[in-house]
């Protein structure tokens, strides 16, 4: 799996910052267990308890928003796959199921932007 090519990931990287580097000081290289890597991340994500998030309200609409349901839809597909399925699914990335907009827009700064 690591020699599959994470060009697109890193240019992505490349937008937030010119100097990604691991805590190693190494550059950022595709894991070899891609699947065992996605596992490590949510197990630490548990203690945040993010499945109990309610959806936020805007404009009358109150969810799920966009990513609720990619979230809804690939989480549960990507919790029974192994390494190679893994990368199939989600190329040179390693998603992250968080509804990052229902916490920033809940907790604590609690409106958009203007």
């Amino acid at each position: 799996v690591a020699s599959n090519n994470i060009g697109p990931a890193l240019k992505c990287l490349g937008y937030s910052s010119k100097n990604v580097v691991t805590d190693a000081n190494k550059p950022i290289k595709y894991p070899d267990d891609p699947f065992d890597h996605y596992q490590a991340i949510h197990k630490r994500l548990e203690a945040w308890d993010l499945h109990h998030i309610p959806f936020h309200t805007n404009a009358d609409y109150s969810g799920p928003w966009v990513e609720n349901v990619w979230a809804m839809h690939f989480q549960p597909s990507a919790d029974s796959l192994n390494n190679t399925s893994f990368y199939n699914m989600f190329g040179p990335y390693i998603p992250l199921f968080i509804p990052w907009t229902d916490i920033w827009v809940q907790k604590p700064f609690g409106k958009y932007p203007k």
